[in-house]
């Protein structure tokens, strides 16, 4: 058995003082200490084994260090070791992955436990309802049967929706296109809410205790107005197009709006040069002009061309109106502004700024070799998702709102 050593690597046995694997003169008895700006893959790391923390692959990263250099350290107890950049990368990797794996289980052992508990505390197979669907405040059906199981609220929500889309013959209406309210039938009152699960414990509390005394149970569903409308305006398009289709005759503004969209304007006729009519100074008309044609000619003798091209003595000269040219408010892209771009830093620089800046001793320069295995620059450092980011160890959501917010800059 071999004692460990605080001046060397727990995992890796490197040298924490000059950073060697051959054997150096250094004194690994002492405890090494960190440096404020180290050199690239110098940074050292301090770490305690707690035996009751629950990271089985983390832990197993340990043990198998330990039985490899025979330390004479008891797992059962917890103990200080230290890590070199690179084995404290692994190391983090493997705790975030732990974190998660429980994180998971937890959430999943929950999920079970609650539908367990509905279920018990439900202690019913099925329901009977008898829903109605109302538009604005009048019924457009009579009250129907409604059979449903399992009782689960998800299950309960689906069999309402799929009812009132039949009834409606509509298959576009959603959950929250419509109110659902409940009371027992015939009975005086206000009728009570059905909007989320804590409502759906409540409901079913309350259909025991009608069916117990041998009543029915009745469920209000009440269209949305602007629902109603959208579907008379579907319908509306629906017959315009079979009026068309039927008729064969398209209007001159149906003509022009066809195609059109939100993003697509309608078309309209736009004005030709060849329609243009020439005025003087008092504003009369000269001549119209119109396309010099071989169907327009019906003079039987030909006009030579030298004297068409010369006008009448007293012919007065046009007016011609130029529109200035029009200045845009914006600048183009190639006169942007470039004074405001930053010179990219290295992932090194980047990570010991943050330390200086929020006053940390190598809380961010941990992450420098995790960078620079999976070669991550600070220009893409902003477009790394949660996930990635606790793959590189970084667990703390402050320590990655404060680096992506650094990273805005480039």
């Amino acid at each position: 058995m071999n004692k460990y050593l605080p001046g060397i690597c727990f995992a890796c046995q490197k040298c924490l003082f000059c950073f060697n694997f051959s054997p150096c003169n250094c004194n690994k008895n002492i405890k090494p200490t960190r440096v404020s700006k180290p050199e690239r893959g110098q940074q050292i790391y301090f770490r305690v084994y707690t035996p009751n923390e629950n990271l089985p692959t983390a832990n197993y990263f340990l043990s198998s260090a330990e039985t490899k250099f025979q330390y004479n350290n008891n797992f059962n107890e917890p103990f200080s070791f230290t890590f070199c950049s690179t084995c404290n990368s692994k190391y983090q990797r493997l705790k975030t992955k732990d974190k998660i794996s429980k994180k998971k289980m937890k959430s999943k052992a929950a999920v079970d436990v609650e539908s367990l508990e509905l279920f018990e505390e439900c202690g019913i197979d099925e329901i009977k309802l008898h829903v109605s669907i109302e538009k604005k405040g009048k019924k457009t059906s009579t009250s129907k049967a409604l059979i449903i199981k399992p009782v689960e609220y998800i299950n309960v929500m689906e069999k309402i929706n799929a009812f009132v889309q039949k009834a409606l013959q509509n298959e576009n209406i959603k959950p929250a296109d419509y109110s659902i309210s409940y009371k027992a039938m015939n009975s005086r009152g206000l009728s009570s809410e059905l909007e989320d699960e804590l409502d759906f414990k409540e409901f079913i509390e309350d259909y025991k205790k009608v069916t117990t005394a041998n009543k029915k149970m009745g469920m209000m569903v009440v269209i949305d107005n602007s629902t109603d409308n959208e579907t008379k305006s579907s319908e509306k398009r629906s017959k315009n197009s079979d009026d068309v289709e039927s008729d064969g005759s398209v209007s001159e503004e149906e003509k022009m709006n066809k195609g059109t969209t939100e993003d697509v304007p309608p078309t309209y006729p736009t004005f030709s040069a060849t329609l243009g009519v020439l005025v003087s100074n008092n504003n009369t008309q000269i001549s119209t002009t119109a396309p010099a044609t071989a169907s327009t000619t019906t003079s039987a003798t030909a006009v030579p061309a030298a004297a068409s091209a010369v006008p009448p003595a007293n012919t007065p000269t046009p007016i011609i109106i130029q529109m200035p040219p029009f200045q845009y408010p914006y600048p183009s892209f190639n006169q942007l502004d470039t004074s405001t771009n930053h010179k990219l830093p290295s992932i090194h620089e980047f990570l010991f700024s943050l330390d200086q800046k929020y006053n940390c001793n190598g809380e961010y320069s941990q992450f420098e070799n995790a960078f620079l295995e999976e070669a991550i620059t600070v220009n893409v450092i902003k477009d790394l998702s949660d996930e990635q980011m606790k793959t590189l160890g970084i667990v703390k959501i402050g320590w990655q709102k404060n680096i992506r917010q650094e990273a805005q800059k480039y």
